[in-house]
C-alpha cells in the first residue's frame, strides 16, 4: 500500500512542469546605462528562472544608438548577457523600432514621417517669408458670452450647469470658461474653422486645473467633416496646475472646414478653466529636408522658382534637437527665412513637416534608402552586443505612414509588407539560422491593420503579405483571440501569446483556452508596459501549463 502511494507521488510532477510551452518568456523595457536598472533586472531574471521562465525579450531606446553610448553601457549589457547564460534564459533583443523611432531618428532627424504642405502662401514681410494669415478663431479670449454660453462656438457642454463664465479666475482679459460639477461624460468647447487644405496649423491654449480626473483624457484636436481626426497629440495636462500654455499641431489634409475640440472626456471629478485659444498657420515649423521630401517654391502665378533665388535655405534648425537628437518639439518659434525678393511679393511653397502622436511618438520613413542603412548598422551592433539566437522586430503602433511625398500613392499596408520583408531578410542575414519575431498588431486585420488608422495615408490592409512562415508572431490581441490566432495560423506562422499587460493574471485564461485549438502556439510572454514584475510568479502558474 505504502509503496503504491509512494510510487504515485514520485510519478506526479509539479503543476508548472506538466506539458509546458517551450517558450516561457518575459518582456523588459529598460535603460542599461543606469547601474541600478541593471541590478534590478538581474534580480528579476533570477526570480524568473525559479518561476519556470526560460527567456526574455529586452528593449532599450539606446539599442538604436549603440555607436554613441559610453563604455559602461556595454559593460552593463555584458553583465546581463552573462547572467542570462547562467540562469538559462534566452535573451532576444528588439530591433527596428519603426513606430517608436526617436533612437533611429537621432542619426538623421529629417527621416521622420511627415505630412505634406501643398502650395502654402507666403508674403515677403520685413525681409522674411511670412505665412499669409487667414484662419481666425472667433472669441479666442472667451470675452463674448450670453450668460454662460460663449459666442462663436459651435458647441459647449452644459452651459450654466457644468460650464460657467468666470470673471474672477482668468488668464487674460475679463473672463475665462470654467468646467465643474460634471453631469455628462464630457466637458468641452468646439469651434468651427475655415482652413486651407494641406496646410500645417499650430493651436495654443491656456489651461488651469484643480484635481482633474482623468487628466489623461484632456484633449485638443481638429476634426474634419465626416469625423476624420487630424491630430493625436497629448496635451500634457496635469491633474492640478496653474495657468499653463499647451500646444498641438495639425495638418488640414484635404479639408477646408474643420472643428477644433478642446476639453475633457470621460469626466469624473475636479474642475478646470480654459482661456486664450489661438490657431495660426505654422509656417516652416519642423520642415523636413531629405531626398524624398523636397521643397518646391513657385511665384503666385504658378511659375517655378529656385529656392536660392527667392530666399535663404528653408530649414528649421530646431528640428529634432530637443531635449535630445531624435526628439521633436512643436512649441519653438517658427523659423524666419530671409527673402531675396521684393517686399510684398507672394510665393507658394510646398514642403513636408514632422508629425508626432501621443507624447512624442514618432515614426521613421520606411521608403528612404538611408533608413535601411541605419537599420542595417543597428542590427549589426545589437547582434554584436548580445550574440542572440534571434531578433525581435518592434513593428508596433506605427501611427503615421504613407503620407510623405516619397510614400504617397502607396498604402501603409504595401509599404510595410515590403519593409517587413527587408527586415526579416536582414534578421536572417544578421543571425543566420536564428528566430525572427514581430509584434502582431500592424499585421492583424482584427487589430491595427485596418482602414483609417491614426494618421495613415490609406489602408493598412495586406501588410500581412510581408509575413512568411519563418516569422513568429508575438500576438497581443487578446481582445479578439479566436479571430486573430486563427488568422496568423492560416498564414503558417508560429505564435507566442504576449499576455498580462498589467492586468489580473487570470485574464490570460480565456486566451489560453482559445489557443488550445490553434496549431503552432509555442508559448507565452509576461508582458508589462510599466515594469511591474510583482505578478511574475503568479502569471507563470496560470500561463505556462497547457
Amino acid at each position: 500500500m505504502f509503496g503504491t502511494i509512494a510510487c504515485l507521488i514520485l510519478l506526479r510532477k509539479p503543476p508548472m512542469l506538466v506539458e509546458q510551452f517551450p517558450v516561457r518568456w518575459f518582456y523588459v523595457q529598460t535603460n542599461l546605462a543606469v547601474e541600478k536598472n541593471v541590478d534590478g533586472l538581474i534580480s528579476v531574471m533570477e526570480r524568473a528562472k525559479k518561476a519556470g521562465y526560460n527567456g526574455m525579450v529586452i528593449t532599450d531606446s539606446k539599442f538604436s544608438i549603440l555607436d554613441k553610448v559610453y563604455k559602461n553601457y556595454f559593460d552593463n549589457a555584458e553583465r546581463v548577457r552573462k547572467k542570462g547564460e547562467e540562469f538559462g534564459l534566452t535573451i532576444t533583443p528588439a530591433v527596428a523600432d519603426m513606430g517608436w523611432s526617436s533612437g533611429l531618428l537621432s542619426h538623421d532627424v529629417n527621416l521622420i514621417e511627415g505630412q505634406p504642405v501643398k502650395r502654402a502662401p507666403f508674403v515677403v514681410t520685413n525681409g522674411v517669408l511670412a505665412p499669409e494669415r487667414r484662419v481666425n478663431y472667433t472669441n479666442s479670449g472667451m470675452e463674448q458670452s450670453n450668460g454662460d454660453k460663449l459666442v462663436g462656438f459651435s458647441y459647449q457642454d452644459g452651459p450654466g450647469t457644468e460650464s460657467f463664465v468666470d470673471t474672477a479666475i482668468k488668464h487674460s482679459g475679463n473672463q475665462s470658461i470654467r468646467f465643474e460639477n460634471y453631469k455628462g461624460v464630457n466637458a468641452r468647447v468646439m469651434h468651427p474653422l475655415t482652413v486651407r487644405p494641406w496646410q500645417q496649423y499650430r493651436v495654443r491654449f491656456w489651461l488651469k486645473t484643480e484635481a482633474v480626473v482623468p487628466v489623461s483624457e484632456f484633449r485638443c484636436f481638429a476634426m474634419g467633416e465626416g469625423g476624420k481626426v487630424l491630430s493625436f497629440m497629448d496635451t500634457g495636462a496635469k491633474q492640478t496646475q496653474d495657468w499653463t500654455e499647451h500646444t498641438i499641431i495639425f495638418n488640414s489634409q484635404n479639408f477646408d472646414k474643420v472643428t477644433l475640440y478642446t476639453g475633457l472626456w470621460s469626466c469624473q471629478s475636479g474642475k478646470f478653466w480654459l482661456d486664450d485659444i489661438t490657431v495660426e498657420e505654422a509656417g516652416f515649423l519642423n520642415v523636413l529636408r531629405r531626398p524624398g521630401a523636397p521643397v518646391k517654391v513657385e511665384y503666385d502665378d504658378g511659375t517655378a522658382a529656385k529656392e536660392t533665388d527667392v530666399c535663404s535655405r528653408i530649414e528649421d534648425t530646431n528640428l529634432g534637437t530637443t531635449p535630445w537628437m531624435g526628439e521633436y518639439t512643436f512649441t519653438h518659434p517658427t523659423p524666419q527665412i530671409r527673402s531675396r525678393i521684393k517686399e510684398g511679393t507672394k510665393v507658394l511653397v510646398s514642403y513636408t513637416h514632422a508629425v508626432a502622436t501621443e507624447s512624442g511618438k514618432t515614426a521613421i520613413c520606411p521608403s528612404e534608402p538611408k533608413t535601411l542603412e541605419i537599420l542595417n548598422d543597428s542590427f549589426s551592433r545589437i547582434a554584436s552586443l548580445w550574440k542572440p539566437k534571434g531578433l525581435f522586430l518592434a513593428h508596433d503602433e506605427i501611427r503615421v505612414a504613407g503620407v510623405c511625398p516619397l510614400c504617397e500613392g502607396k498604402t501603409p499596408g504595401s509599404l510595410y509588407a515590403q519593409n517587413l520583408r527587408l527586415c526579416v531578410e536582414l534578421s536572417h542575414k544578421t543571425v543566420p539560422g536564428g528566430m525572427t519575431l514581430v509584434w502582431s498588431d500592424m499585421f492583424d486585420p482584427f487589430h491595427n491593420a485596418v482602414d483609417n488608422y491614426y494618421l495613415a495615408g490609406g489602408t493598412w490592409k495586406e501588410s500581412w503579405k510581408g509575413l512568411t512562415p519563418d516569422v513568429t508572431i508575438m500576438n497581443w490581441n487578446s481582445g479578439k483571440p479566436k479571430d486573430s490566432l486563427a488568422f496568423f495560423a492560416s498564414l503558417g506562422c508560429h505564435q507566442i501569446l504576449s499576455g498580462f499587460y498589467d492586468a489580473p493574471v487570470d485574464n490570460v485564461k480565456p486566451w489560453l483556452a482559445a489557443a488550445k485549438s490553434v496549431k503552432n502556439i509555442d508559448g507565452v510572454m509576461y508582458t508589462t508596459w510599466v515594469g511591474d514584475y510583482s505578478k511574475l510568479e503568479a502569471f507563470a502558474k496560470v500561463a505556462f501549463s497547457k
